[in-house]
């Protein structure tokens, strides 16, 4: 097998690693924990992955963000609520927050920014032992990470992001505003590696007056060096649709159904 082969297959179970052993160690050990969730999830995906895929003779896929040309501004992405999409999340799309709200939740502590499964309010609130009830989307708010770039490990659709040398860069994502210090330590627990760490990041928001704002924020970024293992998205934003069709999102939010 190929060096790069054998690196890609590494970076990917070294995420699956992390994943299973913060399940493991933070979870109650039951038949539906977190690690079977995740387990039985990449069972089902591998095996449709060695099944051949027809191709489609119809359309290209609609791409499911519009956006919005701000004059003397970046062009900012805007992630559209979707109706096959949970209520909940489309509710946290659809948020837009006034200048007085944004300075009231920075005050509180420095809003996180995320790219991935955890965009998903249920998702989010289930990794992180919340209140399945707790409206999650009041917390929310689109963003744009800039300076840097999104990837995807190679045969997942995993997404993780890495600073960029070229300006214009931006990945969409959303932020995430008053998390306490127990939430925050299961995030880290779940993204936090010796690849992976927290940095401090900028974030540009559209606020409910169409005004461009640009806040300090916190993601989790792979560290520099060789992109082996993974190859950079088509787009600025993490495609959902097949998480959420996933048997994984299926277990791992029942019970914290969108409010």
């Amino acid at each position: 097998m190929p060096m790069k082969a054998c690196q890609s297959q590494y970076g990917k179970f070294s995420y699956l690693l992390r994943l299973l052993a913060s399940a493991n160690n933070l979870l109650p050990s039951d038949p539906y924990n977190a690690a079977n969730k995740i387990i039985d999830y990449y069972l089902n995906k591998s095996a449709k992955e060695e099944e051949p895929t027809p191709k489609s003779s119809g359309p290209p896929q609609i791409l499911s963000h519009l956006k919005w040309a701000m004059s003397g501004g970046l062009g900012v992405s805007r992630l559209v609520a979707l109706d096959h999409y949970p209520r909940e999340y489309r509710r946290a799309l659809r948020n837009a927050l006034s200048q007085q709200q944004l300075t009231a939740y920075c005050k509180e502590t420095i809003p996180l920014f995320v790219f991935g499964p955890l965009m998903l309010p249920s998702f989010l609130k289930s990794m992180t032992d919340v209140d399945a009830h707790m409206d999650q989307a009041q917390y929310m708010n689109q963003g744009s990470l800039l300076g840097h770039k999104l990837y995807l490990f190679e045969g997942s659709e995993l997404p993780v992001v890495m600073p960029s040398s070229q300006p214009g860069d931006y990945v969409d994502g959303m932020l995430i505003f008053n998390l306490t210090a127990e939430r925050r330590g299961w995030i880290h627990e779940l993204e936090a590696s010796n690849e992976v760490e927290m940095r401090d990041v900028r974030v540009e928001i559209v606020l409910d007056d169409g005004n461009l704002s640009t806040l300090d924020a916190a993601a989790f970024v792979r560290a520099g060096g060789e992109d082996i293992g993974i190859t950079p998205a088509s787009a600025t934003q993490w495609r959902i649709d097949e998480f959420l069709a996933s048997p994984w999102y299926e277990r791992t939010t029942t019970g914290y159904e969108s409010c």
